[in-house]
Formats: structure tokens, C-alpha cells, sequence
């Protein structure tokens, strides 16, 4: 008998779950580089469509739009994947998304502040 491969069995039940009409977990990686931070996130069975980006008050929000029938009315209805503050020393103004087969990768690039920024102020008298 074959021995049972829990990684295989959880991404299995990933999709069967999916299929079934529940969520899927999606599966995260954060980390740093020298030139900013890159999250990477796969989420089997997700519509590349109905997934959104956005930055609101220095927060990164990662979200997908599910559809939803109420009241014989469809709404759609954010589901939200990845939530975090976004550090000092990202450059907000640059910050890239892609998703390629069922990942969505976000590049978070580093502003002057994350290399040792300094400044003298001047004092008016």
C-alpha cells in the first residue's frame, strides 16, 4: 500500500472544498529583499477577475469579490485574503501586483527612508 502524502491530501482537500462551494486557504509568503518586500500569495481556485489590490490609510488589503444573490438581488461581497500596514519605508507610489496560474505576487518597493535617510532641517528665525 502507498503511503499517504499529507501535502497532497491538503492541497486535495483545498480544491475539494472550492469545488464544494467554501473557501479555500489561501497560502502566504512575506519576505524581505534589498530592494523591498514581496508577498506572495496562492490561492488554489481563485478568479484572477475578482481579485483586488488596494491601499487605503497605509494599509494593504488583498481581496476577492464573491457574488452573492440576496433578496433576488446579486451583490458583490469583498472576502478579504491579506490585510497589513504597509512600513515606513515602502514606496507607496510603486507598489506592483501580478498573478500568474494561481499566484498573486505584490512588490513592495523600498523609498529612501530604508536606506539610512537623513536630512538637516534649516531653522528660520
Amino acid at each position: 500500500m502507498k503511503p499517504v502524502n499529507i501535502r497532497e491530501l491538503a492541497k486535495a482537500a483545498d480544491v475539494m472544498n472550492t469545488i464544494s462551494g467554501g473557501m479555500s486557504v489561501a497560502h502566504k509568503n512575506f519576505r524581505k529583499s534589498e530592494a523591498g518586500y514581496h508577498l506572495t500569495i496562492d490561492m488554489a481556485g481563485a478568479n484572477e477577475q475578482s481579485l483586488k489590490v488596494e491601499i487605503r490609510n497605509q494599509a494593504l488589503f488583498v481581496y476577492q469579490l464573491i457574488s452573492q444573490l440576496t433578496f433576488e438581488q446579486q451583490q458583490d461581497i469583498p472576502y478579504v485574503i491579506e490585510w497589513m500596514p504597509i512600513p515606513t519605508e515602502v514606496d507607496f507610489k510603486n507598489i506592483q501586483a501580478t498573478f500568474e496560474g494561481r499566484k498573486l505576487q505584490i512588490f513592495l518597493p523600498f523609498n529612501e527612508l530604508a536606506s539610512g535617510y537623513r536630512k538637516t532641517i534649516d531653522i528660520t528665525y
